[in-house]
């Protein structure tokens, strides 16, 4: 059966697989089993787990990774994080320049690195001053494990750089010694790169030793002048990719931008020895491979009977990690056993073998675009609007239906309803490495169990106050909503990194599915008791519990950031002060760790006011022991609950945040900017309402008070 109603099997089809109700309750049963914080915990980092980090999961504590002193202002909270796949650098990006920034961008990249009492920030932005229009990234990529950054700048820091020009460098980020990747004179180079461009693509393997990218601007004799051209950064040597099997470099230039923005698309293999590009940026070109810097090979040449080396025009959309396996879109057929338009290619690079992934079938396939793809090429997740399985039904012109292909078999997911308008499928999306769980978010309500809300009407491809994130588990083949809660929430969810993702800034997305099966995401909805605030906060779930990364707590939004593979170390971005040394309400980067809290991050408390004789002339008082890291000011009680210790740490928090407000609102007052005041003031006067709160709580807790 096909048209744009769902049939009755397939309604049922959803509604037995999406188990939203089910699932948060499920979550609340599970999450003792993810390993919640409580008194009897046996951590080896008790001291740290007190205030907010009491109540986190797995021996976790929150560390402060962006610093104290951010020059009055935050990091941005949009604007991507990204951390080492150890967990132990971050790099974030704010508008205000510090820790030694030698200029501002509109966004200035910075790298935190975790010491033994404390983080530590530089400043990795080259020196710069516009040289046009606005400038927005002067690094906008850095290598794995952040040793290395990509970055643009005007000062001439290398031989052969341009004082003033556009130069291009690769810094090394634990020595500070910059590479010259490119220099020319004028502002074309610098503009088409760093700021507002439709052009720029950038992309390199985990350790920098291989980077790619492409410019319109020509910088070397042989690239073709009339397009953009891909080049290549290795071994201090620069050189153009999108050359044809005989060696010529492609009429038009050439593009290696996976197409849909693929995550983890690999268009370069980790190994850097494989490149795939299309032979010009003008649209959908025909696809080549370029094999260790000097073989090219045409990727999407037909291997049908007659037509044989005919290279056909074809969309990239990833690779396998090591490049061996490639998956492409072509309106062409392309093999004998091809049957119908668009089709779905795996090259396989070994054995030269094209396989179509839609061979045999009879109808539309409607094919949209590919969601992701497993680190070894096994697994592909795509968007069709065809009916390409049996029970499945065409999704419409404005729906998509969401399908796996692996071991050469395809499978239905879900089907994206035709008021949901997602004509390419979600575009917040995630595979495992593995591919075997898959996250996405998507405005169209999958089932009964999720309602939407009257105001999140979700009729618009701009309208995305409806999203709810969902995870495909292929051992099950259950689609479960993450954020759903049986009621109509208040939508605006998002899988964890994806609500802002810069083009160009490279093909790594934040890890927010994990090989576990852990999926991190934001959303405003009251997933557990603890979340109070009404405002987006970031959570993780796994195996059907939920456990929440910031408080739900804080009256201002937080968000994830960034994941390490093994999901011990999780990054957010919030305002809340959630360790002592943070006593502003400026948004930091934060880590909850597995075993985490640095005793640099916990000053001792000040000594108490001088009593009686110790006041007078001369008198020195005796200073009273330093406490232990969050319980300072609480009276001595060896009995006292753990949760008590937290919910005065937490009230003493508040407290100082209300007091950091106040005096910023004496100082927007004196400046004369009374609308910033009377804003600040409103804050400060919620985080005392907050700290009188939990005061109250801590002094009747545990019986006390």
């Amino acid at each position: 059966m096909q048209g744009n109603a769902p049939s009755a099997a397939a309604r049922e089809d959803n509604r037995v697989q999406i188990r939203g109700v089910l699932a948060l309750l499920l979550g609340a049963a599970l999450f003792a089993c993810i390993g919640a914080g409580s008194a009897s915990a046996a951590c080896p980092n008790e001291a740290f787990r007190v205030g907010a980090s009491a109540l986190l999961p797995e021996c976790r504590a929150y560390e402060q990774v962006s610093p104290v002193d951010k020059n009055g202002s935050g990091v941005l909270m949009q604007i991507e994080a990204s951390a080492a796949l150890s967990g132990d650098a971050a790099n974030f990006y704010s508008a205000t320049a510090f820790a030694g920034a030698p200029s501002s961008p509109l966004m200035n990249g910075y790298i935190a690195r975790r010491g033994a009492d404390n983080w530590t920030t530089e400043s990795t932005s080259a020196p710069l001053t516009n040289i046009g229009n606005l400038v927005i990234f002067s690094n906008p990529a850095n290598s794995a494990e952040l040793d290395k950054s990509f970055q643009y700048g005007t000062t001439a820091l290398t031989p052969g750089a341009v004082e003033g020009g556009s130069n291009i460098y690769v810094r090394d980020n634990l020595t500070g010694e910059h590479s010259l990747v490119a220099a020319k004179e004028g502002n074309a180079l610098f503009q088409n790169t760093a700021g507002f461009s439709t052009g720029r693509y950038l992309d390199a393997t985990p350790d920098f030793s291989h980077v790619v990218f492409t410019t319109a601007v020509q910088l070397l004799p042989e690239a073709d002048p009339n397009g953009s051209n891909v080049y290549e950064f290795t071994g201090g040597e620069l050189r153009v990719v999108n050359r044809l099997p005989d060696g010529t470099v492609t009429p038009g230039g050439g593009r290696a931008e996976p197409n849909g923005g693929t995550p983890w698309a690999h268009a370069i293999s980790d190994d850097g020895s494989r490149i795939y590009f299309n032979s010009d940026d003008s649209g959908t070109t025909p696809l080549y491979m370029r094999e260790d810097g000097a073989t090219t090979i045409p990727i999407s040449a037909s291997q049908k009977t007659g037509e044989e080396g005919v290279v056909a025009p074809a969309n990239f959309y990833a690779a396998s990690a090591d490049g061996s396996i490639a998956y492409f879109s072509s309106t062409s057929k392309l093999t004998d056993a091809s049957t119908a338009s668009p089709g779905l290619y795996r090259y396989d690079v070994e054995s030269g073998q094209l396989t179509d992934l839609f061979a045999g079938l009879a109808v539309a396939t409607g094919f949209r675009r590919v969601m992701a793809v497993s680190e070894d090429g096994s697994h592909v997740y795509f968007a069709a609007r065809g009916a390409l399985t049996p029970g499945s039904v065409d999704a419409g012109t404005t729906g998509a239906n969401l399908y796996l292909w692996h071991a050469g078999t395809l499978k239905h997911i879900a089907l994206l309803p035709a008021t949901a308008r997602e004509t390419q499928g979600p575009s917040e999306r995630m595979a495992s490495p593995s591919g075997d769980q898959f996250a996405f978010a998507t405005v169209a309500p999958l089932s009964p169990e999720d309602p939407k809300s009257a105001a999140c009407p979700g009729t618009s491809t701009t309208n995305e106050l409806c999203r709810d994130v969902y995870n495909y588990d292929t051992a099950t083949g259950l689609v479960t909503c993450l954020t759903c809660t049986g009621a109509p929430g208040l939508g605006h969810s998002h899988l964890g990194g994806q609500e802002f993702k810069e083009r160009g800034m490279g093909d790594r997305f934040p890890l927010s599915v994990l090989e576990d099966g852990s999926v991190f995401f934001d959303t405003p909805n009251r997933l557990l008791v603890g979340d109070v605030n009404g405002v987006q906060d970031a959570y993780g779930w796994r195996q059907g519990a939920r456990w929440l990364v910031s408080t739900g707590t804080d009256p201002a939004p937080s968000n994830f950031a960034d994941a390490s593979p093994d999901g011990s170390n999780v990054f957010l971005r919030t305002g809340e002060p959630l360790v002592p040394q943070d006593v502003d309400a400026n948004n930091d980067v934060y880590v909850a760790r597995v075993n985490g809290g640095l005793a640099g991050q916990y000053p001792p408390a000040p000594p108490p006011p001088c009593e009686g004789e110790a006041c007078r002339s001369g008198s020195t008082p005796t200073p009273a022991p330093a406490p232990s890291p969050g319980t300072e000011g609480l009276q001595a009680d060896d009995n006292l609950p753990a949760e008590c210790l937290a919910l005065e740490r937490s009230a003493r928090a508040a407290d100082r945040r209300a007091g950091a407000l106040r005096g910023k609102a004496r100082k927007a007052g004196k400046a004369g900017n009374r609308r910033a005041a009377r804003k600040l003031r409103g804050k400060a006067r919620k985080q005392q309402k907050k700290a009188n709160r939990l005061g109250a709580q801590a002094r009747n807790c545990g019986g006390q008070g």
